[in-house]
């Protein structure tokens, strides 16, 4: 009860701030109120609610570290410190907060090299390009998903998980881009966009896929040899006709004769 007591004259005393998803303004309203049980609930909301931006999600990381030491004191603190400077590594927490928190974040920030980032590439896979999301400095996996969008020319987008695979032909171009996804479909980072995609090949130059176009030519090839065996077979089954047909052999054309002198 003093533990409570004592969080809640913290709570009181922090500066107000405005949050912008409802889920984490309740959580911040009830966290005020010590109902860290029914504030944890807002907070788990808000994650499932799927319309976090990442400006909300630093909050919500924050509400809920605070929420750690209510409950359970330091055990999460570092885990959770972690969690909101991968997002924002300028993070400063306010001058009232205890002196604990200002400690460890001030290793964290010693120890991380720097911001979550994502890399997007793109690789010809036999018939297809092979597009996929790399996510870096992201110790504590604060990404959920990696989602690309690819397309082709004026083609509807494919979208999915990375990796993504899509058809190409030679002579395509795929335009392609990626978002690294947290909690509450935040998009933590990107690479490329709607507006800006990257290309491949890289200039947008003509795609050549290899082996597209060979099997294309060894299957004219294959047709065109059917008709010719299937017109021989016609001449063959003429010629055998009319040797059949009982004609004097006086009436075709022979050998012609050689005659070796003595």
């Amino acid at each position: 009860m003093l533990k409570r007591f004592l969080w809640t004259c913290l709570l009181v005393a922090l500066p107000a701030r405005a949050f912008a998803h409802e889920n984490v303004d309740a959580a911040r309203q009830l966290y005020e109120e010590a109902e860290f049980a029914r504030a944890g609930q807002q907070l788990d909301a808000a994650e499932a609610s799927g319309s976090l931006t990442r400006d909300d999600l630093v909050q919500l990381l924050e509400l809920r570290m605070y929420l750690h030491l209510a409950i359970s004191g330091q055990a999460s603190l570092r885990s959770d410190l972690i969690r909101i400077v991968t997002l924002d590594p300028a993070y400063r927490p306010g001058d009232e907060a205890p002196p604990e928190v200002a400690e460890t974040l001030s290793a964290v920030q010693g120890e991380l090299s720097g911001p979550l980032t994502l890399r997007a590439s793109a690789a010809l896979s036999g018939s297809s390009v092979r597009v996929e999301g790399t996510v870096d400095n992201d110790p504590l996996a604060v990404t959920r998903e990696v989602r690309i969008t690819a397309r082709i020319g004026e083609t509807e987008p494919t979208v999915g998980p990375s990796p993504l695979e899509i058809p190409a032909r030679s002579g395509d171009v795929v335009a392609y881009w990626a978002e690294a996804l947290g909690p509450g479909a935040a998009v933590l980072a990107g690479h490329g966009d709607a507006n800006a995609p990257l290309l491949f090949p890289e200039g947008g130059e003509p795609l050549i896929v290899e082996g597209g176009d060979e099997v294309m030519g060894w299957i004219i090839v294959g047709v065109v040899a059917g008709v010719l065996l299937a017109g021989g077979a016609v001449t063959l089954g003429v010629v055998l006709s009319s040797e059949s047909s009982g004609q004097s052999d006086r009436t075709q054309p022979g050998l012609p004769m050689i005659v070796v002198g003595p």
